[in-house]
C-alpha cells in the first residue's frame, strides 16, 4: 500500500488492491471478490466444492470455527474472542456433536 501511494484512514483489514482506483478511494473489498478469489485459488489447487455445497468465505470461517469449537481441550472463551463472539455465541453457532467424533466415542464405549 505505501508503494501505490494508498492511506488507509479507515482501518480496513482488507482493501481491494486488484483495482487500485478504488482501493485509492478507501472501499473495502467485497464479500463477492473474496469469494471469486476462494474459488479461484481453490481451482488453482485443485480443490473444488461438492455440488451441493456453496464455497464462500463465511463457509470457510464456520468451518474453521466450528473446527476450533470441537477440539479437545480447547479453551471456548478464547476462541469466542477470536471470532469476535461473546461465549454464548460460540457455544450456540459452533460447538456441537462431530459426527466423525461422535462415532469414535460410541466406538470406545461399546
Amino acid at each position: 500500500m505505501r508503494e501505490k501511494g494508498i492511506k488507509n484512514h479507515n482501518k480496513f483489514i482488507l482493501l481491494n488492491l486488484n483495482d487500485y482506483r478504488v482501493a485509492k478511494l478507501r472501499y473495502p473489498v467485497t464479500q463477492a471478490s473474496l469469494n471469486e478469489m476462494l474459488i479461484k485459488l481453490g481451482n488453482e489447487a485443485d480443490i473444488t466444492a461438492p455440488k451441493e455445497m456453496q464455497w464462500s468465505m463465511y463457509s470457510l470461517r464456520h468451518t474453521v470455527a466450528t473446527r476450533l469449537g470441537n477440539t479437545a481441550g480447547m479453551s471456548y472463551p478464547w476462541a469466542a474472542a477470536r471470532m469476535g463472539h461473546t461465549l454464548e455465541e460460540f457455544m450456540q453457532t459452533y460447538v456441537h456433536v462431530d459426527q466423525n467424533r461422535s462415532l469414535e466415542m460410541l466406538a470406545k464405549w461399546v
